[in-house]
């Protein structure tokens, strides 16, 4: 069995990475093509980077259950992206 704090980062990187999935199954519904930033490395490299945050947030929120830090994992994106748009500007 892994310690706690592995399940939480493991619940929250695959929450986080279920939000792509998601993503490639709607554009796989449509029939339209795929964007091209799915064959770039440097997509998948960040990507997995921002999901790792999810699994960092899951063990410093540390729910009462591991389906939380699946919640956490999937809201992720959107907390980073709101935190960047909301970012002063040195302008």
């Amino acid at each position: 069995m892994l310690p706690i704090e592995a399940q939480l980062f493991l619940c929250g990187f695959l929450g986080s990475m279920l939000v792509e999935v998601l993503k490639i199954v709607r554009y796989y519904e449509s029939s339209t093509r795929l964007p091209m930033r799915y064959k770039k490395i440097g997509f998948w490299f960040f990507r997995l980077l921002l999901a790792c945050a999810g699994g960092v947030f899951a063990i410093l929120y540390n729910p009462a259950s591991l389906l939380l830090a699946v919640h956490i994992g999937v809201s992720t994106p959107l907390l980073v992206a709101t935190l960047t748009e909301t970012l002063p500007s040195k302008e």
